[in-house]
């Protein structure tokens, strides 16, 4: 979060405020809050530049005039590759008159954890080979809008006796059907 504020020294204009602390998976919306106050003594213009691609922050330039405080939103939507890069820079930058601020806030991205589980199958000994490539989601929860879109499953038994179905290779799909996997700690 960034605090625009006024200060007894007119040179300092914003001031960083501590991470929430919140822990961000993939489709989680991260918001900052910057608040500006124009301390200067006449009209100044304020710009907001989208440094971050998806960032939204709204409609700027906007003019404020001396003593104006205007309290400015960016949201963000954490993606897979946030997440397999282990970190999001705030780099929402605000500028105001001849001063310019960058958001410098770090959020940390976490995978969300998951477990698939291949199926189980038995048959009395007919001499052809059981498999069966079903599986399910055993444990965590996807984000909103995800699905797994497809797991291989390996597994044969022929003879009488047992042997493993397993599960691996998962893919998971947002819902426009791009790959969100790497956003994903999955085990089988």
């Amino acid at each position: 979060e960034l605090e625009v504020t006024e200060p007894s020294d007119p040179e300092k204009v914003v001031t960083k405020e501590a991470e929430d602390g919140k822990t961000y998976n993939v489709g989680d919306t991260i918001t900052w809050t910057i608040t500006v106050t124009n301390i200067y003594d006449e009209e100044k213009t304020l710009t907001v530049t989208e440094n971050l691609a998806g960032v939204k922050v709204g409609e700027y330039p906007k003019t404020l005039a001396p003593g104006e405080k205007v309290e400015i939103t960016a949201t963000y939507v954490v993606t897979a590759k946030d997440v397999a890069a282990g970190r999001i820079e705030n780099t929402v930058e605000a500028k105001l008159g001849d001063k310019t601020w960058p958001g410098e806030d770090v959020v940390e991205p976490e995978e969300i954890e998951i477990e698939i589980t291949a199926a189980s199958d038995s048959k009395v000994y007919d001499g052809e080979p059981l498999t069966n490539d079903g599986y399910e989601q055993t444990s965590g929860k996807l984000a909103e809008g995800h699905k797994i879109e497809s797991v291989v499953v390996t597994g044969s038994q022929t003879l009488v006796g047992k042997s493993a179905n397993v599960a691996s290779e998962a893919k998971i799909v947002d819902a426009e059907g791009k790959d969100v996997t790497a956003g994903y700690k999955i085990s089988y």
